[in-house]
Order: C-alpha cells, then sequence, then structure tokens
C-alpha cells in the first residue's frame, strides 16, 4: 500500500485514517516505517463502533492531503466516505483490502466511487470464488460470502497442505517447520503464499482495484 501511495500515485501529502486498535494500527506503523514520518501530514484514528466521524474528516480536509490512506472495517470507512462526500471534499482515497467487501459498497454507496482498494484475496466477483462459495454454504448456509470468509478457507488450505507434508507425528514444532517450506503456494484466492524461518509475513504480493459504479474494476492483479 506504501509503495503503490508513493510511487504509483506519486503522493507528496499523505494522510491516514486508521481503526484505534491493532487491526488498525499494525498496518499504521508498517505504512510510517515506509514512507517516513515526513511524508504523513495527518493522522486520524476511529472506533470500530463510531457514527459520527465529522472532526477525524475535518482535520484530514484541513491537512490538505494528496492522498487519504483508509485503515479499518468496512463500517466506519464507509461512514467516512460519506462524510467527506456531504462535504464536498474528494481527495483520493486509498483503503484497506477489507474495502473489497461487498458490504462496504452498500454502506457506502456512491460515495465510495473512485476509491481505490489493495487487495491479496480474489474480489467477490471472480469466478474463482463460485466453488469457494460452495464449500461455505455447506457448512453454514446462512453465512454471507466475503473478506473474512475467504480469509477462513484460504487458511484452512494453508494448514492442510502443511499438515500433508508431515511425515510422523504432528506436533507444534513439525507445523511449524512444514509451514516454513511453503512456496508459492496457491489457493486460487488468495496471492501466492510463501513462507521461510526468517519471513513468516504469507503474501508479498497485492492487486489494485477501484470502485466504479458499484462494482469494482480491477487495475493490476497480483
Amino acid at each position: 500500500m506504501a509503495r503503490y501511495v508513493r510511487d504509483d500515485l506519486n503522493a507528496q501529502r499523505i494522510a491516514v485514517a486508521y481503526q484505534n486498535d491493532p487491526f488498525g494500527e499494525s498496518p499504521l506503523e508498517g505504512l510510517t516505517a515506509e514512507l517516513g514520518e515526513d511524508q504523513i501530514v495527518a493522522e486520524v484514528s476511529f472506533e470500530p463502533g463510531d457514527i459520527d466521524l465529522t472532526g477525524q474528516v475535518t482535520a484530514l480536509q484541513n491537512a490538505d492531503p494528496d492522498v487519504v490512506v483508509l485503515l479499518g472495517i468496512a463500517k466506519p470507512l464507509a461512514l467516512l466516505l460519506k462524510t467527506a462526500a456531504q462535504r464536498g471534499w474528494s481527495p483520493k482515497f486509498v483503503a484497506h483490502p477489507l474495502a473489497t467487501d461487498p458490504i462496504f459498497a452498500e454502506l457506502g454507496c456512491d460515495a465510495i466511487e473512485g476509491t481505490d482498494v489493495i487487495y491479496m484475496v480474489s474480489l467477490p466477483d471472480s469466478e474463482k470464488f463460485a466453488s469457494v462459495n460452495e464449500i461455505l454454504n455447506a457448512y453454514d448456509p446462512d453465512l454471507r460470502p466475503g473478506y473474512f470468509a475467504y480469509q477462513g478457507v484460504a487458511a484452512a488450505m494453508v494448514f492442510v497442505q502443511a499438515l500433508e507434508r508431515i511425515e510422523g507425528a504432528i506436533t507444534t514444532d513439525a507445523l511449524l517447520a512444514s509451514l516454513e517450506q511453503t512456496r508459492d503456494f496457491e489457493t486460487g484466492i488468495y496471492a501466492p503464499i510463501s513462507y521461510s524461518k526468517d519471513d513468516h509475513a504469507g503474501a508479498d504480493r497485492f492487486g489494485i482495484a477501484t470502485w466504479k459504479n458499484g462494482k469494482l474494476e480491477v487495475r493490476q492483479s497480483w
């Protein structure tokens, strides 16, 4: 996300709105480490259950950023965009992968138009998800497919392929050693996943999509 904002969008003044918990703070730390504090002209936080983000939007607008990075779950991000739209303010917004979830579009309506999203999970309308949705429906017909459900499926696939490699007793150490042998594992719904003894990040590739007319338009696949 930092590389895209800095290198592709050539942003010089970057503001960040982040969720006030590890879900928002962790990517903020990574963003700050990559960009440096000089390029970040404003940081505002919000709680997942906030119902009024007027103060946060005002602070962002006053900082006059080129790009606003959004880190959090769908509901407050959608509210922030709607608040900005009501004020007639429309900078370039770049959002966390959760903004690929259909609920983000349902909550944000026209205010999400033009928002870029960095994603690692295949987009919800992808043909790749047809078989995954069948699996989810078999276990829980009431489960709404989306970002978290697809993350869970991908994690289960990674776990199983590691188990299949273990010879002998399945222990914590054996499982960890097997996971660290994972190289470019393709789940079909997630960017290729690799682990090593020194790198547990998993995926280091991403795609870029933009919300247009209520649908995600892929600009760059991983």
